[in-house]
């Protein structure tokens, strides 16, 4: 160890070089962090939402619930399956094991719905998978108005052109629509015309159910490409449903025995913002996406929007959860930055010499600029919980260089001779064991929080890899860094180093005879 800090005693250009290769490297890695409330929490849940209008809970959960969850049960690294059958609606809840990809069992989940879509009953809809979040809260919300107050033309254009625009930005997560009003057919059953060709109500719409469903028909492949075939059933307008002809015992045409005409649905949601209603658009964030550029890109994206469909359309921001998570980050920093300049008082307060005191304040500087590029390294991001390690570091690294720059003050005093490199290297390494040692403790500590499994590993891994990068940052600087820098700057302004009073000298020696005593 007495080697290895001569060494770096004798260099101080290379331990200044030291320092300012890591500020850059700290300014670098940290201007590419991104910025969240709180670490990524990934649950490894997905949810199955499967809508059958008109069925009661029993029917139900007999008839999709339990066919879905036998389709599901053999997807791989699944743990749990819970499920809640309701009027019209399944909703199944699955748990995978932790660190399992979102993405690839969604993949997996998706593959398994798909193939027990064919086997539920006819009206029931194709069961949508979702990702379950930590933070069920969106990101932002759009909203879209007609200039003509036209809530299915608002409605269309959301769930068609502004989500397939928004499905071109990076970091755009689920994408839900709620209010305006959603187009439907209805038909209008003759019943004189169809008892006359042998149909009634219930015949009809099983039919219409069969005969309007898309339907895949396998895949065509072309070298390394697979394109998947669809039978389109799907109808368009109503005029296509009226000349839409039923394979039933005479083939016929709907229009021979009901009459077609666009109706409105009735309104599932409504979305209002001051008094006007409109149609919204709510954007989630893709999990370690970074907010504030995903607010740009919106942002940005919306003001397209109004420039090309300006006769047509406005669409605008209504919520962004940006702002308040900077404003949540700034005041952290803030904090933090007050933290320091109270330990930098303190350090002046206590070693009465300029030089010497900022000597012992780098450390602080130099902790957050390791702290930054680990978690940099990585892959971490900068929250509430990483800033909260940061500023619990502040008090703990100048620790060690105070009682290396008060030990190195005391054996050369600034009146002194200019000392050797060899002796302020040995000043030093007396006191690497025990430095070490107290560094070492604090940061075996939190250091084992990094690998504890499941969600409290992710919230405080973060914060413990902070912390423990400040503290073993702080102890390298102190020991190998400082005395160098104390040798290169010895007898250089600053004044002398304070002398203990007579006071303090009283009271050291009760010190020591207390200590003799215990």
């Amino acid at each position: 160890m007495k080697q290895l800090i001569t060494a770096c005693v004798k260099r101080p250009v290379t331990a200044a070089s030291a320092l300012i290769a890591l500020a850059l490297a700290a300014v670098l890695g940290g201007a590419s962090l991104p910025l969240t409330r709180l670490p990524e929490i990934s649950l490894g849940r997905l949810i199955v939402e499967t809508a059958y209008p008109g069925m009661s809970a029993e029917e139900v959960r007999a008839l999709v619930t339990i066919p879905v969850e036998d389709a599901l049960a053999p997807v791989k690294g699944l743990e749990r399956i819970r499920s809640v059958s309701r009027a019209g609606v399944s909703i199944i809840t699955l748990d995978f094991r932790w660190g399992t990809p979102a993405a690839a069992a969604a993949v997996l989940v998706r593959e398994a719905v798909d193939s027990a879509y064919s086997t539920l009953p006819d009206g029931a809809e194709k069961p949508r998978v979702s990702t379950a979040s930590v933070d069920e809260e969106p990101h932002c919300i759009l909203a879209v108005v007609s200039k003509e107050a036209d809530a299915v033309f608002e409605r269309r254009f959301a769930g068609y052109e502004l989500r397939a625009r928004l499905r071109g930005i990076d970091g755009v997560g689920a994408i839900l629509v709620s209010g305006g009003q959603i187009p439907e057919a209805q038909v209008e059953l003759d019943m004189h015309k169809a008892a006359g060709r042998g149909i009634d109500g219930v015949e009809l719409a099983r039919l219409l159910a069969a005969e309007t469903r898309d339907l895949p028909a396998g895949s065509a492949r072309e070298g390394d490409s697979e394109i998947q075939v669809i039978s389109k059933g799907s109808v368009d307008s109503c005029r296509a449903l009226s000349g839409l002809v039923l394979p039933a015992a005479v083939p016929l045409k709907i229009a021979d025995i009901a009459a077609v005409r666009a109706v409105r649905a009735p309104q599932k949601s409504i979305f209002v913002v001051n008094g006007v209603e409109q149609t919204a658009v709510e954007v989630y964030r893709r999990p370690g996406a970074n907010p504030e550029r995903l607010s740009a890109e919106l942002r940005r994206l919306a003001a397209e929007v109004n420039t090309r469909f300006s006769r047509d359309i406005e669409l605008s921001v209504v919520f962004d959860a940006a702002p308040r998570i900077t404003r949540a980050l700034h005041g952290l920093a803030a904090a933090m930055l007050i933290s320091a300049a109270a330990v930098i008082a303190v350090l002046f307060l206590f070693i009465r010499n300029i030089r010497l005191s900022l000597l012992a304040a780098l450390s602080i500087a130099v902790s957050a600029c390791a702290a930054l590029v680990t978690l940099r390294a990585a892959g971490a991001s900068l929250n509430a919980m990483s800033l909260a390690g940061l500023s619990l570091g502040l008090g703990l690294v100048s620790d060690t260089a105070l009682i290396i720059i008060d030990a190195l003050a005391r054996a050369f005093p600034a009146s002194s001779r200019r000392p050797a490199a060899a002796e302020v290297a040995a000043e030093a390494a007396a006191l690497s064991a025990s430095s070490f040692g107290g560094a070492a403790t604090t940061a075996v500590v939190f250091i084992p929080v990094l690998f504890l499994p499941g969600p409290l590993g992710a919230l405080f891994g973060e914060l413990s890899l902070a912390i423990a990068a400040s503290v073993l940052a702080g102890w390298l600087y102190a020991q190998f860094v400082l005395p160098s820098l104390f040798l290169a700057g010895f007898g250089t302004g600053g004044g002398k180093a304070a002398q203990p009073q007579p006071a303090a000298a009283r009271a050291q020696a009760r010190y020591v005879r207390l200590l003799a005593f215990t």
